[in-house]
């Protein structure tokens, strides 16, 4: 007979196991830190705080760890309550009626942590105003947020603002390599920096992910299982990328494509991952010391010193073109796949025939003056959404829909 196994003899997640418990140990957010350090030795702890920066870089953990500084009991005195599902007024009327209860701890105070608050509603948000600007006493209210500009200013002027910034990747290795040493995974440091790098200065991305690839591949985990987990495109796939740029060979990008989505990959994950490479690249030719460079791997740094090779002729190299643009849809661009665009931009029209005729195989109606693509599958959109990132100074909306600019590319 199957057993349940009790709930005690569960094994607790990575990043909950890891939670920085006090001051000292956390990581990365020195200037927050010192602030509610001085604060709690000067007896000048404030009665409301807005906690904003990135997701999972220590806002809740800060506000537990002032909650036990200040002697609270974790069970009665410090509540915990979840913004985005809890943004109505009745909600917010509730705590503000719950706040009247006397502290049960030997410290006397209480501590409310509202987390998403930028989702509580414009009325909710007004209900909360009185209670936030004169609290009683004994109450703390700790706000955290990866919003600040949603939060309404009128409670944003009764808090002290501390704002935490997205982790180094140093840092977060290091953090790393502890957990793997006391859970006793044994991966090679360019492991844990691929892990870093992919975090985007989360720690706790960082810290699920390296629990993820552990269970799931153990100690035979190599840098391309890295990328399937994050669902990015591998050295080998970037590799005939390259080709293809150096080549002029648009099957072989088409066939690229092919295979990631075999593999499960979305759309935004082919677009995502040529994006990066090509951000790379920018880094690697206008800011080499970059600290996001020595993140890379050994074959993904290879892809990017063979691509930065190839000849102005092969490779257009604009990007003060795609920075002067002022449409909202291409600030985007910015940051996504400028060089690879126009690199098929710049493709000659017998190279925009085989798109045609691929394109036509895949069920997408085009005319001369094309404004509107008609019967996209998840392959079409594939291809679509990597191949017409950018189309010329008119710009894209992708996802399907009107495509100016279109009609250029395919010869008309």
């Amino acid at each position: 007979m199957c057993k349940l196994l009790a709930f005690s003899n569960m094994e607790q997640a990575f990043y909950r196991k890891y939670r920085p418990q006090n001051l000292d140990e956390m990581v990365g957010q020195d200037e927050a830190v010192a602030l509610i350090s001085s604060q709690i030795s000067d007896d000048k702890i404030g009665h409301a705080y807005l906690f904003s920066g990135p997701k999972g870089v220590g806002k809740t953990s800060l506000a537990r760890i002032i909650a036990k500084e200040l002697g609270c009991d974790p069970i009665f005195d410090v509540s915990e309550i979840d913004a985005a599902s809890h943004n109505k007024v009745d909600d917010i009327r509730d705590m503000n009626e719950s706040v009247n209860f006397i502290a049960t701890s030997p410290g006397k105070k209480r501590i409310f942590i509202l987390d998403e608050v930028h989702m509580l509603s414009n009325a909710a948000s007004n209900a909360f105003l009185k209670t936030l600007e004169e609290p009683p006493e004994h109450v703390i209210f700790i706000l955290a947020t990866t919003e600040p500009d949603r939060v309404i200013e009128t409670i944003r002027s009764r808090t002290t603002q501390v704002v935490f910034k997205k982790i180094l990747d140093e840092k977060i290795i290091n953090v790393l390599e502890l957990i793997s040493k006391k859970e006793k995974i044994n991966f090679k440091k360019d492991i844990l920096q691929i892990i870093a790098s992919y975090s985007d200065g989360s720690l706790r991305d960082a810290i699920n992910l390296l629990e993820q690839a552990s269970n799931t591949f153990g100690s035979e985990l190599t840098v391309e299982n890295i990328f399937s987990l994050v669902g990015k495109l591998g050295s080998s796939e970037l590799d005939q990328i390259i080709e293809s740029i150096e080549f002029q060979d648009t099957s072989k990008v088409l066939s690229v494509i092919r295979d990631a989505y075999s593999k499960g990959l979305q759309p935004s994950d082919i677009t995502n991952s040529v994006s990066e490479f090509f951000r790379n690249l920018f880094y690697l030719k206008y800011l080499p010391d970059d600290e996001k460079l020595k993140s890379l791997s050994e074959n993904f740094s290879k892809n990017l010193e063979k691509l930065s090779q190839l000849s102005q002729s092969r490779l257009s190299l604009n990007p003060l073109r795609i920075l002067d643009s002022k449409e909202p849809q291409d600030q985007e661009v910015i940051h996504k796949a400028p060089l690879f665009s126009s690199y098929l931009n710049n493709l000659s029209i017998d190279h925009f025939e085989k798109v045609k005729s691929f394109l036509n195989t895949s069920g997408i109606e085009y005319s001369h003056n094309e404004k509107l693509v008609r019967g996209l599958d998840y392959y079409s959109h594939t291809t679509f959404e990597f191949i017409t990132t950018r189309l010329g100074s008119q710009g894209t909306v992708l996802g399907g829909g009107r495509y100016d600019g279109l009609s250029e590319m395919l010869g008309g």
